[in-house]
């Protein structure tokens, strides 16, 4: 039998209906604590809390509970182990009061549980769940044995209090167009130190004159000790060209708290960025390649004359302006184009000549 696990948020589960948990008693002074589990202990710590669990949806549910510990899932992002996985951190500090809840209908419990850090808990922040599973299973197919479970869970975060080290780099940064024809901006960074850290994360995309035209990103935690891949995509530009995608990072980084809100503390981090070759949309390569058509013919013209104009100036020589001359009447009498004349002399409309005037007369 294969066992399929959906994941959500408590907060989304509920908001649609569904089962979830959430901390019954939220910090005052730390808002992250209304969606996950919060504390500072020391060795040999114990403190009790409690997780509110819900039930959103229209009919009875029998919610299992029970503690695992995190781990790292795909692309360095936060996970929760199986059931099934024997805990050897916080999953093992964690011992909530009952395994099984009851509910009505759109009801909830709070439900208390006790988390106990052993003496030699180590320096630095541990992670684990509490998991809400739904008892019931609804076979998908006959012949293949696959069943869904539904669960959430809701974070522990535990730091241990002592030297609290953060340290996070990016490492790597590509930009490639994916087979959805969208842009795909991949960033990874690697954290040192020794506890999560709650990141905006973002790629910069950019033309060449360093002005923006698109970013992509998100808060996410990357746990101690690992590193994490976020993937974004984007509209690709509409007119092509080169391009640069930078990555930028956000974090707090005062050593005396690991999950506190962002404050003065903040430190903004930059990776080395990419570059790109995007290809123009359709309809931007055909106006592209009017206006570098249109660009070219106009260019070679204005070279062409030019060159006809240097030609005609250095083939001409020089004629006095008399009494009653008009371009017309000079053209004619030398047997010359009068725009020839107009053009050498740089003479403009209406073209007036002032007796004793020299002017350039071009050979025919």
């Amino acid at each position: 039998m294969i066992t399929m696990v959906i994941w959500a948020s408590p907060a989304l589960a509920i908001e649609e209906g569904g089962i979830g948990g959430k901390p019954a008693h939220p910090r005052a002074d730390n808002a992250r604590s209304e969606s996950i589990f919060v504390y500072e202990l020391k060795p040999g710590d114990s403190v009790k809390d409690e997780v509110q669990v819900v039930n959103n949806t229209n009919s009875e549910k029998t919610l299992l509970l029970y503690a695992v510990d995190s781990q790292v899932a795909s692309g360095g992002a936060f996970s929760c182990a199986q059931k099934v996985d024997e805990p050897l951190s916080v999953g093992r500090w964690i011992n909530v009061n009952k395994s099984e809840v009851h509910l009505a209908p759109n009801s909830f419990e709070n439900v208390p549980f006790t988390i106990n850090v052993p003496i030699t808990a180590s320096v630095g922040e541990s992670n684990g769940c509490i998991v809400v599973q739904d008892s019931q299973r609804s076979a998908v197919s006959e012949n293949g044995g696959i069943t869904l479970s539904f669960r959430t869970a809701i974070r522990v975060a535990v730091t241990i209090p002592g030297k609290i080290e953060k340290s996070l780099v990016f490492t790597n940064t590509t930009a490639k167009i994916a087979e959805n024809q969208k842009l795909r901006l991949t960033t990874a960074l690697k954290n040192s130190g020794n506890v999560s850290l709650d990141t905006e994360v973002s790629v910069k995309l950019q033309n060449l004159l360093g002005v923006p035209v698109n970013t992509a990103g998100g808060s996410f935690p990357v746990l101690a000790g690992s590193e994490a891949t976020f993937n974004f995509e984007v509209d690709d530009p509409f007119w092509g060209g080169w391009y640069f995608a930078i990555p930028e990072a956000t974090y707090n980084s005062n050593a005396d708290s690991s999950l506190s809100e962002k404050d003065s503390s903040n430190k903004n981090i930059q990776g080395q960025g990419v570059t790109i070759f995007i290809w123009p949309k359709p309809l931007a390569f055909v106006i592209e390649a009017t206006v570098l058509i249109g660009s070219i013919v106009l260019i070679t013209g204005l070279i062409l004359r030019n060159r006809k104009i240097k030609q005609l100036h250095n083939k001409s020589r020089p004629y006095t302006v008399k009494q009653g001359d008009s371009l017309h009447s000079i053209a004619k009498e030398f047997n010359v184009s009068w725009r020839n004349i107009q053009k050498v002399n740089k003479l403009r409309a209406p073209y007036h000549l002032e007796p004793g005037q020299r002017i350039k007369l071009p050979h025919r």
